[in-house]
């Protein structure tokens, strides 16, 4: 059972990260780097692999906080999301818990958010389970829209699904598999 928001976060004004502040985008040569905060070294492999990018925040060779980003295709529990040219997906960030308390996770938000737009991306998406409040007021705070509400219902190899858009009727969908969640333009 998976109950979540479906955000879109809002583009700010283009601007490129210049790294001079600590934030900018890992190399896929950096997998020690990015293993730093526990992430499994096969798991960034993988993301590297398909394409994945992590916005980091560094200081003196030490890894403060990621925000991982995905373009392509997505899967969130009982969906399949295929993204536009012009989409991207925050799959997941982490803040060292040393550095908690410093708005790392914002800023890195941010700069992601301003160096995608300067790339042509207009929207970004992301999701937070309902039960997880301070990651719906975060979401909030930075100014992201809930435009759906999902409740995925897996049972072996099916899934039942509805789909609450905020500007729209509730779909349900029910299928062997993900079926794919295809999310309409804001009206």
């Amino acid at each position: 059972l998976s109950w979540y928001a479906l955000l879109e976060t809002p583009i700010a004004e283009p601007r490129r990260m210049t790294g001079a502040d600590g934030r900018r985008w890992a190399r896929a040569d950096e997998s020690e780097l990015m293993t730093q905060l526990g992430e499994a070294p096969e798991v960034v492999a993988q993301r590297f692999a398909r394409g994945d990018r992590a916005v980091v925040h560094v200081s003196n060779d030490e890894l403060m906080a990621h925000l991982w980003v995905r373009s392509g295709t997505y899967e969130e529990d009982g969906a399949l999301i295929r993204l536009g040219a012009d989409e991207r997906w925050f799959l997941d960030g982490f803040v060292d818990p040393r550095h908690r308390g410093k708005r790392l996770h914002p800023q890195l938000f941010e700069a992601a958010t301003r160096d995608l737009a300067a790339d042509g991306v207009r929207r970004i998406y992301s999701t937070a389970e309902f039960l997880n409040v301070s990651s719906i007021r975060a979401a909030r705070t930075r100014g992201a829209i809930q435009r759906a509400a999902i409740l995925a219902i897996g049972i072996g190899p099916y899934t039942l699904r509805r789909d609450g858009w905020a500007d729209g009727p509730a779909r349900w969908h029910a299928g062997r598999g993900r079926p794919e969640l295809l999310i309409p333009p804001r009206t």
